[in-house]
């Protein structure tokens, strides 16, 4: 029964929703996390130079947004309906320190480094 903090974050890139995260952070390994102005510091930021991660997990797969996350991203029913999700686990000294579960559009994003052009 640990004690956890959950934010959510809408990330925006020139104003413009492109990422919506959640985030659960072990309240005993960052007691301040609430004192932060996360309006001018990003979270993740803060969080990598108060704790190093020793281990990390990713999960990638496709979703559906929900309503509220396709409202807080600023989708219409016209943009595709598909999302990348990413979760991400960060450990320290044997415990984790933080679970985070991110939200991309889709269409925006693609995985690789050489293929610039998908037709």
């Amino acid at each position: 029964d640990t004690l956890v903090f959950q934010l959510t974050v809408v990330h925006l890139y020139v104003d413009r929703p492109i990422q919506w995260q959640k985030i659960w952070v072990n309240r005993s390994m960052a007691p301040a996390l609430l004192k932060q102005k996360l309006d001018k510091v990003d979270p993740n930021d803060y969080l990598d130079w108060l704790c190093r991660p020793q281990k990390t997990d990713y999960q990638l797969k496709a979703v559906l947004p929900t309503a509220s996350q396709r409202l807080q991203l600023m989708l219409s029913q016209q943009d595709t309906l598909n999302c990348m999700q990413l979760s991400r686990r960060h450990w320290s000294a044997d415990a984790v320190f933080s679970f985070s579960i991110m939200l991309h559009p889709a269409e925006s994003y693609y995985l690789g480094d050489e293929l610039k052009e998908v037709q």
